[in-house]
């Protein structure tokens, strides 16, 4: 049963972090499922080899439930990871939820883990097989972009750490690189980051402008002084 917004009890229990809810939910399912015939366990895959082989284990049925999309294509994963709740997306997880779904601005719960500073949960699906590559949502921003905008800089130390670095330079939103988001906003430690790990500070974005000339017109007076 969905509400008006397309959400599952499972949907809700993502949001808010109830793990036992959760649990009881999924558990239930399988349950019900188990009655009907249609699968003959009610217990989560034991592999800890992530998430692709948990999903590849799991019956149509838990899939089919587990990664149902709300109103705006996002799973309970992708609320979970939006909201912080690391025990509800190792439990999701471990009952074989997509982790590269795509929600309705074309981000996954890795974006949705990255842009909001979820540090602990970012390096959770990284672990579990999470692509850490540079596919962009609606906006073009990886989640490099996404990350380095608001200023999250643990995360972007995670994401370069594990594989991000290689694209470093990739333009996104308008062209803009992740140290042009990051400039735009005037997080010194995120630019710093970017700028050790093979970031270019001549790079133009759409409109022509560098870094540097960005931050001259944002006034970011730290920044300039930085990028000179």
């Amino acid at each position: 049963m969905k509400d008006t917004k397309k959400r599952t009890a499972v949907h809700w229990a993502a949001v808010v972090g109830d793990e036992s809810i959760m649990k009881f939910l999924l558990e239930k399912v399988m349950e019900l499922h188990r009655q009907d015939g249609a699968i003959k366990t009610t217990s989560p895959p034991q592999s800890s080899q992530g998430s692709s082989v948990a999903t590849a284990k799991a019956p149509v049925e838990r899939a089919v439930y587990i990664n149902e999309l709300d109103h705006s294509k996002k799973s309970p994963l992708s609320l979970a990871a939006e909201n912080g709740h690391e025990p509800i997306v190792r439990t999701l997880l471990k009952w074989g939820a997509s982790m590269n779904s795509l929600d309705s601005s074309d981000r996954t719960p890795l974006h949705q883990a990255a842009r909001n500073g979820h540090t602990d949960v970012v390096k959770m699906l990284i672990e579990n097989g999470a692509a850490v590559d540079d596919s962009k949502g609606v906006f073009g921003n990886s989640a490099l972009h996404d990350a380095a905008g608001i200023g999250h800089t643990a995360v972007v130390k995670i994401l370069l750490e594990n594989g991000a670095r290689v694209f470093i330079n990739k333009e996104g939103w308008k062209g803009k690189t992740a140290l042009h988001q990051a400039v735009e906003g005037g997080h010194i430690a995120t630019i710093t980051t970017l700028l050790r790990n093979g970031a270019i500070m001549d790079s133009t974005d759409d409109d022509g402008q560098t870094p540097l000339s960005t931050a001259t017109t944002s006034r970011h007076d730290a920044v300039v002084a930085l990028l000179k």
